[in-house]
């Protein structure tokens, strides 16, 4: 896993040197720090439930299925479009996604503010819950 973080970090930095340097985004170093820490703390449901998704026997099912799920999560969560522009079921469901909250806390960092508490704990949640399940299956996995 820190692996796996030491890439996410250069990754973070390379996209962070191409907004400064080639889109002129000018952030002071504090806002650039908590933008940072948020895309990698907060990226960690999508990690559990790309790990989740890895312990698919066949590789073109994983696939199949996290494109659907992930595209899924950023067209519902608000990612693409704001949810106050869709059906208000669309709303419903979307506030209680983890696009939605990782969107939102990074909304708040960009207005200056911190990210809100409900956000922190929804994408923890999150986290938690889907880290269980990927070891509940691959103890069930294990003993087959």
């Amino acid at each position: 896993m820190s692996g796996q973080s030491v890439i996410h970090i250069l990754s973070i930095t390379v996209i962070f040197l191409a907004g400064a340097l080639i889109n002129g985004v000018s952030l002071s170093p504090l806002e650039w720090f908590l933008c940072g820490l948020w895309a990698l703390l907060g990226s960690l449901p999508f990690l559990a439930i790309g790990t989740l998704i890895g312990m698919m026997k066949k590789v073109d099912t994983a696939a199949g299925i996290s494109n659907v799920l992930y595209m899924g999560l950023a067209v519902c969560g608000g990612m693409w479009m704001p949810l106050e522009i869709m059906p208000k079921m669309m709303q419903n469901i979307g506030h209680w996604l983890p696009s939605y909250h990782y969107g939102s806390g990074a909304w708040e960092i960009a207005r200056g503010q911190m990210p809100n508490w409900k956000n922190i704990l929804f994408l923890l949640a999150y986290s938690i819950v889907i880290m269980l399940l990927s070891k509940y299956i691959r103890r069930k996995q294990e003993a087959v």
